[in-house]
């Protein structure tokens, strides 16, 4: 059940805290949910099934053992998010048949936003219950994937539940809700009972779609990206994961797994456990930074998820769908329900189970360390290749040999019978990659007291690796995103608001490409120009590329509009019109109500460019400068005439005449804020 509560109000990036636990004769339920009102009976169900690790990843090494485990998960939101109100809100509410036909509307668009779940889960053995054990989680639901913060909130929201029961949850939530919004520049550290919680979080500019913008959105586009302390990496989503563990035992095909997470090639990723895969998923996220991976990806995907009945009926993701493209998954049959699937990593290692009498070890668990591949077997490029291990020990070359040919015969078919760490491609790479960097890793085992050390080290230099190399591969686009300043000095600044951005062709992009003067840190990593132009013609159709690009466009006009308008506004906006006889005054008003209209209309167009609605807000401001010189009587005239009162007061169905005041006082925030 959801208990409810008299506390409705909720946090916009912390959505709610729910504990899930398993019924014997119900299966998962949520027990609770804080506060109550804040999902849907979609969203909890979904919640529910995303809580637990899979049947295959409960091996207990001890008949009293106690297991705790953390992981995250991504699924579709199942009511829009416009309905709850900015910051703290009522919680949305739905009831009736007609409020769950919007709910699965909602949940099927292309609006469609995602809830991120951080999970605390515990696995207690106990041969006195029905079932010789119990599972119980803690889940902190989110809008936005801060993990450098939520992870570390539902650890310690699951240790009080557990000490305490569910009370405690709701105590945790009332003190989120006074938490300020976590920001790229805010506080690195929050309180919560007397604990404190690292608070530093990714820039809103580098988080997946949708994310909103943050007050770092409002920087020039050339400005440097936010940092992470301590390291000279952008501060991109995710950007405190181990990057090295989940991809040291395919470490050579890391360049190939940053190609597909670049272009959102479908991959699929395997792991024994909830927590490996979707540490795994968020380190190919975190790969691709200063890019926003834009395109639907699941850290730890289940066979209750909607998109999975159409994954097993054939459909495989592309653009013309919404299915997701990077999965983390552990029930190894939904391998076997998706065979056609072009592009598998298997990851971590899958523990023994405990052994009685000395029995073997299962079929399907990795008794022991394989020794590596050879070098031919971890060539890039073709299908089943990539860091495949051999099962055997002490056997020649020739039976390895024998082992990995029938290995790649299979595919990704083989990790029904045995896990290993291996790549299986049906993508053709592009790139090659740096030897150097991978004789710098750190050596370490599992057993090595410094193996965390080493891990931290070589994740550092994979994150500088790679954020240099996709910073070289944006870096040819940056005069498409250059903004125009204002007129120098006291020169006049023109009524048509700044000038559109530089048009984008690709076409155009590419013949002039060769001609183009690239980084050394991008081109080392293509064999041949040919193999690199043929990469940017696929990154021109990504959907992360074409998110960054519209961001940065965006973000670009938005401040080249605030620049113009403040520049206006300290040069008075407009000598040429102040003092001047009506006539001219309105046929200035008049020219710019036409420009508005046409920036209106092409905004409101299905491709509009992504600068268009910062246009009209801009020319919006404008014409409200322009409305405020006038004197009393022609702001009068004007306002009696509702299209262009509507222009002025966009929001205002019918605005009154003695509003005038509210844009007489140029320069105020009232004036500028009714007007933008």
């Amino acid at each position: 059940m959801v208990y409810d509560t008299d506390d409705d109000y909720f946090s916009e990036w912390c959505l709610a805290i729910c504990s899930v636990v398993f019924d014997i004769d119900r299966g998962q339920l949520v027990e609770c949910c804080y506060p109550s009102a804040a999902l849907s009976a979609k969203e909890l169900a979904a919640i529910a099934f995303h809580a637990f690790p899979d049947s295959m990843s409960m091996e207990m090494h001890s008949r009293s053992s106690v297991r705790d485990s953390t992981f995250f998960f991504r699924i579709r939101r199942c009511v829009s998010p416009h309905a709850a109100s900015g910051g703290r809100g009522e919680a949305p509410r739905l009831a009736g048949a007609a409020a769950a036909a919007d709910e699965e509307q909602r949940y099927d668009s292309e609006e469609a936003e995602f809830l991120y779940g951080f999970v605390y889960c515990r696995q207690r053995t106990d041969e006195r219950l029905r079932r010789g054990g119990e599972q119980k989680s803690v889940v902190v639901l989110a809008t936005v994937p801060h993990s450098s913060v939520l992870r570390p909130l539902s650890q310690h929201a699951g240790a009080l539940y557990f000490n305490r029961g569910p009370a405690a949850l709701a105590e945790v939530y009332a003190e989120v809700l006074d938490w300020e919004p976590p920001t790229c520049a805010g506080r690195p550290v929050v309180a919560l009972g007397g604990v404190a919680l690292p608070a530093a979080v990714a820039a809103s500019a580098l988080l997946p779609p949708p994310a909103r913008g943050g007050a770092e959105a409002a920087a020039h586009p050339a400005d440097p990206l936010p940092l992470v302390a301590g390291a000279n990496t952008p501060r991109g989503a995710f950007f405190e994961v181990d990057v090295w563990t989940p991809l040291r035992e395919v470490a050579e095909q890391a360049w190939v797994l940053w190609e597909l997470a670049v272009l959102a090639q479908p991959l699929l990723v395997v792991a024994p456990s909830p927590g490996e895969c979707s540490a795994t998923v968020a380190a190919l996220v975190a790969l691709v930074t200063p890019l926003p991976f834009a395109a639907d990806f699941r850290p730890y995907f289940t066979i209750h998820d909607p998109a999975f009945a159409r994954m097993a009926g054939g459909q495989l993701p592309s653009g013309a769908n919404r299915l997701p493209c990077l999965l983390g998954i552990t029930n190894l049959y939904i391998l076997k329900a998706v065979p056609a699937w072009p592009n598998v990593l298997s990851t971590g290692t899958r523990p023994a189970p405990p052994q009685r009498g000395g029995a073997a070890p299962a079929n399907g668990s990795a008794a022991a360390a394989a020794p590596p591949a050879s070098e031919a077997d971890r060539a890039n490029g073709s299908p089943g290749s990539g860091g495949i291990r051999s099962s055997g020990i002490g056997v020649g070359r020739l039976a390895r040999l024998n082992a990995a040919m029938r290995k790649r015969a299979v595919g990704a078919q083989a990790l029904l019978t045995e896990h290993i760490a291996a790549l299986w491609l049906a993508y053709k790479p592009l790139t090659r990659p740096d030897r150097a960097l991978l004789e710098r890793m750190v050596p370490s085992t599992e057993r090595d007291s410094s193996a965390k050390a080493a891990a931290a080290a070589n994740t550092a230099a994979l994150r500088r690796h790679f954020a240099a190399l996709t910073a070289a591969l944006l870096a040819p686009f940056a005069p498409y995103l250059e903004p125009a300043p204002p007129p120098p000095g006291n020169a006049p600044v023109p009524l048509g608001g700044p000038p559109h951005l530089p048009a984008f062709s690709h076409a155009a992009f590419l013949e002039a490409l060769p001609r183009a003067a690239l980084s050394l840190v991008l081109t080392e990593r293509f064999a041949s120009q040919a193999a690199l132009v043929a990469f940017y013609r696929r990154l021109l159709e990504s959907p992360n590329f074409l998110a960054w690009f519209e961001r940065r466009r965006g973000a670009a006009w938005a401040w080249q509009a605030a620049e113009w308008v403040e520049a206006a506004r300290e040069r008075g906006e407009g000598p040429d019109v102040a003092g001047r006889p009506d006539v001219e005054m309105v046929e200035a008003f008049s020219e710019h109500e036409r420009r508005l209209e046409a920036a209106l209309a092409a905004a409101r167009a299905p491709a509009s460019p992504p600068e268009a609605a910062a246009r009209v807000a801009a020319l919006r401001r404008g014409l409200g400068a322009l409305f405020a010189q006038m004197p009393r009587d022609l702001q009068q005239a004007i306002l009696s005439v509702p299209s262009r009162a509507a222009l002025l007061h966009p929001a205002a169905a019918a605005p009154a005449l003695p509003g005038v005041a509210q844009v007489q006082r140029r320069g105020s925030a009232s004036s500028l804020g009714s007007l933008a």
